[in-house]
C-alpha cells in the first residue's frame, strides 16, 4: 500500500506505511520509498530511504544509481537555493559599486576549488556503512583447550 501510495505522488501518507513496512522486514520498501521520493523531486527524503536500501543491501546496483541521483538532485537543490538567497540579498541591498575580480595567480593556474557539499555525504554514508559491516560479522570462536577422552 505504501509503495502504491507513494508512486501515486502521496508520499506523506506513504512514508509511514513504507517505514512500517521495512521494520517489518520488508526489503525493498526502502527502495521503493527512495526511488518514489526520487520521482517526486524530494530530495531529502530519496537519499535518507536510499542510503537504508544500500544499507540493507550494499550490493543493490539500482539502489546505488538512483542514491547517486538522489545525491545529485540535493546538491542541484542546494545550489539552487544558495542561488535565490544570493540574488534576495542582492536585491535587498543598495546599489554598490562592483567589486574588482580578482586575478588570477601569475602561473595562470585557476583557482583551488573548494570541497563540494556531498563531500559531508559520502563521508557519513561511509561512516555507517563501516558501522553496519562491522555489526554484521560474526564474533571470531575462540580456540578452546582440547581435552583428551581416552
Amino acid at each position: 500500500l505504501g509503495t502504491t501510495l507513494a508512486a501515486g505522488g502521496d508520499l506523506e501518507s506513504a512514508t509511514p506505511l513504507l517505514a512500517q513496512a521495512h521494520e517489518g522486514g520488508a526489503v525493498a520498501a526502502a527502495y521503493n520509498g527512495g526511488t518514489a521520493s526520487l520521482l517526486l523531486q524530494q530530495a531529502e527524503p530519496a537519499v535518507q530511504w536510499l542510503r537504508q536500501a544500500l544499507l540493507d543491501d550494499p550490493d543493490d546496483l539500482d539502489a546505488k544509481r538512483n542514491y547517486e541521483l538522489a545525491l545529485q538532485m540535493l546538491q542541484q537543490q542546494q545550489e539552487q537555493q544558495q542561488q535565490e538567497q544570493q540574488e534576495q540579498e542582492q536585491e535587498q541591498e543598495p546599489q554598490k559599486e562592483p567589486s574588482p575580480t580578482p586575478s588570477q595567480s601569475p602561473a595562470g593556474a585557476p583557482p583551488t576549488p573548494t570541497p563540494e557539499h556531498s563531500d559531508a555525504l559520502f563521508e557519513a554514508l561511509d561512516r555507517e556503512e563501516a558501522e553496519a559491516r562491522e555489526q554484521m560479522r560474526s564474533p571470531t570462536p575462540q580456540a578452546a583447550k582440547v581435552e583428551r577422552d581416552w
